[in-house]
């Protein structure tokens, strides 16, 4: 988890931090990265198809299509910062939304350097 803190901007994103939200038990609907990346907490999948987009020598944008071994085909993209063209980039979220032919997405992740959150659609505002 050392080398994934290091690999993030130390920044929270905005959508993430409007609808952070804890319960009277201290409860979050942010996982953390710990649990998110625990043993068995996520599906094997493989990743093709990827484009960078440089917008500036400081800001950059990559997507791919996710292949999960269970579920639907997934787009993910991610924003990416550094402080000058000569540092390294940063990673400031990473999100994902099934992306294939007549699938309604029901779930996005949105993620940022404090863990993940899943948006979840209702199934009946979907009829």
């Amino acid at each position: 988890l050392a080398a994934l803190s290091s690999t993030f901007v130390n920044e929270d994103d905005a959508e993430l931090s409007a609808v952070l939200a804890q319960d009277a038990d201290g409860r979050s609907n942010l996982t953390s990265w710990e649990a998110v990346l625990a043993p068995g907490a996520r599906p094997d999948m493989r990743a093709a198809g990827g484009d960078a987009v440089l917008l500036s020598d400081t800001r950059a944008i990559t997507t791919c299509i996710e292949f999960p071994v269970t579920g639907p085909t997934l787009l993910a993209t991610q924003r990416w910062a550094r402080d000058g063209a000569e540092e390294p980039w940063r990673l400031q979220c990473h999100r994902t939304i099934p992306y294939a032919t007549q699938v309604e997405a029901r779930v996005a992740l949105r993620c940022d350097h404090r863990g993940c959150i899943a948006f979840g659609k209702q199934l009946d505002s979907m009829r």
